[in-house]
């Protein structure tokens, strides 16, 4: 498996950088949003935290946007995470969440 990388770095590289991108953008954009407190990343995906977790959840799930509800966690009450897909599936999240109150 490690071969395969190196010999494909070129691709996994770009894969990369487009990740890095987006998650960037869709950061940037998510900083508009009154409703939510979103933290910086470095990973591929994006924390945020909501009043209402579940109600955010179930508003998004509604859209037919899927993320992860880390919100049992003590540590992350009413906190969510998106994981970064391609740029029209982010742009569907963003949507979502905007019309979210």
């Amino acid at each position: 498996t490690a071969h395969f990388v190196l010999d494909h770095f070129s691709h996994f590289d770009s894969v990369v950088a487009e990740v890095i991108s987006e998650r960037e953008s869709v950061f940037q954009q998510m900083q508009s949003f009154s409703q939510i407190q979103s933290y910086s990343s470095a990973a591929n995906f994006i924390l945020f935290k909501t009043k209402n977790s579940k109600k955010c959840f179930d508003h998004l799930v509604q859209d037919g946007i899927l993320i992860r509800d880390v919100s049992s966690n003590p540590r992350l009450k009413n906190c969510l995470r998106v994981s970064m897909g391609a740029p029209e599936e982010n742009q569907a999240f963003l949507k979502s969440l905007s019309t979210f109150s």
